[in-house]
């Protein structure tokens, strides 16, 4: 809605059902001010005509929508989240090491579960979200609903559930790269990703290590919307965070909760 959708009461794919219909979910813009990069982990950019919404969205609402262009960019909230998809994206260098996309997953979810997890992990980063007016215009190839529905069933049924998980997960890990791979293990005993998820994000953090990249320090959190103060640059440290550490592999297969 604050980004003027043509379609009233309109969601994104991976929004979760239950909240559709409650008016606080949809968002206030209560301040405006500059936003740095260094703040940034993540600018998602609307579609118009035929943008990312869920089969259910598609049966019961006629297209095509659009935004209104001339809309200023919304930052979402830290202790909210927001879904973002992998199509019309851009990840900061700051949070490049949260592109890894679960693989255990279907593809219609994958995306979704990322932009959740790597919200929990901005959180401490200083970093936030950012939703800006179209920058395309979508043509989409033609699709079943009923098997997009399918591929969204995780989305329907676990994304509240994730949701609440989430804003109140933490970690006492100071490590980047411990509290991402602490985070996914977490998942996998919960039932949203399956085991190689967790041995991919491990090799993924070893090699983002082994090739120099330099993960963000943790920061403190990002000052209420409200407060009308610009948004402080929390990532000044250059000091790289290691994840070189020799350990025995993990035995998850008997981990997970029921």
């Amino acid at each position: 809605p604050l980004m003027g959708a043509t379609i009233e009461e309109s969601w994104a794919r991976g929004f979760p059902l239950g909240f559709i219909l409650d008016k606080e979910s949809q968002g206030t813009a209560v301040s405006m001010g500059n936003v740095k990069m260094s703040n940034v982990a993540v600018i998602q950019f609307c579609a118009d005509e035929n943008p990312d919404i869920d089969a259910i969205h598609r049966f019961v609402k006629p297209l095509p929508m659009n935004f209104d262009h001339d809309r200023h960019p919304v930052l979402v909230p830290e202790n909210a989240f927001s879904p973002y998809n992998a199509q019309a994206t851009i990840h900061t260098s700051q949070a490049f090491f949260t592109t890894l996309l679960p693989v255990t997953v279907k593809g219609r979810v994958s995306d979704i579960w990322r932009s959740y997890f790597s919200q929990a992990l901005f959180r401490d980063l200083n970093l936030g979200v950012i939703f800006a007016p179209p920058s395309i215009h979508q043509i989409r190839n033609e699709h079943n609903y009923y098997g997009d529905m399918e591929s969204e069933r995780d989305l329907y049924f676990k994304g509240e559930k994730l949701n609440e998980f989430l804003s109140t997960w933490k970690s006492a890990d100071t490590s980047i790269p411990a509290r991402m791979e602490q985070l996914w293990i977490a998942l996998y005993e919960r039932g949203y990703i399956e085991l190689l998820d967790v041995q991919v994000t491990q090799a993924w953090l070893g090699a983002l290590v082994e090739s120099g990249y330099n993960f963000p320090t943790k920061a403190e959190a990002l000052p209420s919307p409200d407060s009308g103060k610009v948004i402080k640059d929390g990532s000044a440290s250059n000091a790289k965070t290691r994840y070189l550490r020799k350990k025995e592999k993990l035995d998850l297969r008997n981990s997970r909760q029921d």
